[in-house]
């Protein structure tokens, strides 16, 4: 008597997924084919069925064990083994599935100034569907890290690296940190320094930014006011 058993060995994910099959009994060698494959909900492939083993294609047999499915081939499935006398058995059916996608989201926070290189940019994990995840935004460097820190201006394709089973997936998404706000104004003499009165410098015409404006003349001591007095 021959026996055929089938089984998911990997699902289907970024990679194609696997389903092998094992057959004893009859007489060497052994040889496989699909004999049925009931598409699932999203599948792409047309339904396999046949009334008897004449029906299979001779191009449709092969000598392997192992069975690749690729998304949109994902479904139930059922195989037949074909020893040396053309002898043959079923297999049981077996589900192969599309594994989920890592659900992820991205946040970022822009430059806070031109040129501070300041920005950030946060991952947060929804789903990670049982993966194993590290991080990148240069697809180089991974790590467990899911904060990114100091950045300059620019885009970012932000890397989630999902490992399991042995199989590793990247799920990406682009950011764009995006320039700080350019503050500028007018500083004015107002008033020249001279024997009878110190001299006055003014600001005016501050644009950019948010919030009250501070000034200073020297980069250390700062004011709300925009003028400056006793100046010598």
């Amino acid at each position: 008597n021959m026996e055929l058993n089938a089984v998911v060995s990997q699902n289907v994910s970024c990679r194609e997924g696997n389903i092998q099959v094992h057959s004893n009994g009859g007489q060497n060698p052994h040889k496989y084919a699909i004999w049925s494959y009931i598409p699932a909900s999203g599948a792409t492939s047309p339904e396999i069925s046949y009334s008897n083993i004449d029906e299979i294609p001779a191009e449709a047999i092969q000598s392997e064990q192992i069975f690749d499915v690729y998304i949109g081939e994902q479904g139930t499935y059922s195989y037949v083994v074909f020893d040396k006398n053309n002898c043959y058995a079923f297999s049981n059916e077996v589900t192969i599935i599309v594994e989920p996608d890592i659900e992820f989201s991205v946040d970022h926070t822009d430059e806070t100034c031109i040129g501070s290189e300041d920005g950030t940019i946060t991952v947060g994990i929804d789903n990670a569907h049982n993966y194993n995840i590290s991080y990148s935004i240069d697809g180089v460097d991974f790590d467990g890290t899911n904060t990114f820190s100091n950045l300059e201006t620019g885009t970012y394709t932000v890397t989630v690296r999902g490992m399991k089973e042995g199989v590793s997936c990247d799920f990406t998404k682009e950011v764009t940190i995006e320039p700080g706000v350019q503050i500028s104004a007018d500083a004015n003499l107002t008033n020249d320094y001279t024997c009878l009165e110190n001299g006055q410098i003014t600001f005016g015409n501050a644009t950019g930014g948010s919030g009250i404006f501070e000034y200073s003349i020297d980069g250390v001591n700062w004011q709300d006011s925009p003028v400056f007095n006793n100046l010598t």
